[in-house]
């Protein structure tokens, strides 16, 4: 009769156990990664909640104005004729308003805490700040002349799909594109900095 060797036994662990530890390990190794996701999240939430209030309104005002002046000097480069009152650009065959949500404030705050809160040192970071807001800024610039000449020279249909779909889209993507390019040269500077 052959010896039953109990060392030899494995004692076998329920399933709920099972998922629960590697549940654990997969929060202990992506842990980083959930903390920044949830601050960047949270931190949008709360800015956008700011910036939704009453008061904001006295702030976002000169940015406003600041894009109507400058789109108006754009616009007239290719004879457009307009004139400025506050976020009003006007022509005598045209008029466009800035409003609240055309600013690009938010798209703003979502990258830059995107990438302050990013764990990488500071020196990376105040450079990505200020170049992508820059960025964004130039964008929306774009942005808004365009949808004066589709205003101007297409359909209403033309100009709202412009407006509401296409550029929304192309705001979102250019966004993004401006954080993964930040994150790919400050990892190229950090890896370089760290070898000398």
């Amino acid at each position: 009769m052959a010896k039953k060797n109990k060392a030899s036994k494995k004692t076998k662990k329920s399933p709920e156990i099972q998922n629960e530890s590697s549940w654990k390990k997969t929060y202990r190794e992506k842990k980083s990664m959930i903390l920044y996701t949830a601050f960047v999240i949270g931190f949008t939430i709360f800015f956008l909640v700011l910036t939704n209030q009453s008061w904001f309104e006295t702030l976002a005002a000169p940015i406003l104005a600041a894009y109507a002046t400058i789109s108006s000097i754009i616009l007239n480069l290719f004879g457009m004729g307009t004139t400025t009152t506050a976020e009003n650009i006007n022509s005598g065959a045209y008029s466009l308003q800035i409003k609240k949500g055309c600013d690009a404030i938010a798209p703003m705050i979502l990258y830059m805490v995107s990438i302050l809160a990013f764990p990488i040192a500071m020196k990376w970071k105040w450079k990505g700040v200020l170049y992508g807001i820059l960025a964004l800024a130039v964008m929306n610039i774009i942005r808004i002349v365009s949808l004066y000449f589709f205003g101007r020279y297409t359909s209403q249909a033309v100009f709202d799909l412009m407006h509401v779909d296409v550029w929304q889209i192309l705001f979102i993507a250019f966004t993004v594109f401006l954080w993964l390019y930040w994150m790919r040269w400050a990892f190229t500077k950090e890896a370089a900095n760290a070898v000398t």
